[in-house]
């Protein structure tokens, strides 16, 4: 055979690795990029808030993320310029 044996010890190592890669996939299923980093999110901040929109509880609900996150990056934006202050 190439690559695979049916000794005991191999099937449990290889058992062992395969169920290490499927709770990887699970771990990681669903999960979005960071805010920083999604740039379609930060878009939709940047048009609310340009278009006056304060309420950072419902940015956050709009762009499906937790107040607190955008608070901060709202703060960091204005912080650099990038959005007009309040």
């Amino acid at each position: 055979m190439h690559g695979t044996s049916n000794h005991p010890a191999d099937l449990e190592e290889e058992m062992i690795q395969n169920k290490l890669v499927v709770e990887k996939v699970k771990s990681t299923k669903g999960q979005r990029a960071p805010l920083r980093e999604d740039e379609k999110a930060q878009q939709v901040i940047k048009d609310m808030w340009e278009s006056g929109e304060r309420n950072r509880t419902e940015i956050a609900r709009k762009v499906g993320r937790p107040p607190r996150t955008v608070q901060i990056w709202i703060r960091e934006e204005i912080e650099k310029g990038e959005l007009p202050t309040e």
